[in-house]
């Protein structure tokens, strides 16, 4: 019963990984790249450790000057400095900015992410029949 549990959140984190990244593929496809600049590198201390985001300033298509904070795998963007120049995925949608770093792992980390696990729990389901 517990290895059936495992394998229906499983499957579950996979379809969510698989629903997220066909709504990625979607997004990369109709978004265009603009340029933003880092403004500032933001550090976060927790109890993993530490970890910084870049606050990246951008101007929309309506010519308003915006900013974004990425969140994932954020032990990476320490590479960017203050005053760099970076390309950023935009899509205006619903009256809202929907913005990306144009990078892999901004993306599609939390694709992975699900599919990872769920990939783990089913093969404890099968491990363990």
């Amino acid at each position: 019963m517990v290895f059936n549990l495992f394998f229906l959140i499983g499957l579950l984190f996979f379809i969510i990984g698989l629903i997220h990244l066909i709504n990625q593929i979607i997004f990369v496809r109709s978004s265009t790249i603009i340029e933003g600049r880092v403004i500032e590198i933001v550090e976060n201390r927790d109890s993993e450790g530490v970890s910084y985001y870049p606050l990246v300033e951008y101007r929309n298509e309506k010519g308003e000057i915006k900013t974004y904070q990425t969140r994932s795998w954020s032990i990476w963007n320490r590479r960017y400095e203050e005053g760099d120049l970076i390309k950023l995925r935009y899509l205006r949608h619903k009256e809202k900015d929907k913005v990306y770093l144009n990078s892999f792992s901004d993306l599609c980390s939390s694709s992975i992410i699900f599919f990872v696990w769920g990939f783990i729990l089913v093969l404890i389901r099968f491990d363990g029949q």
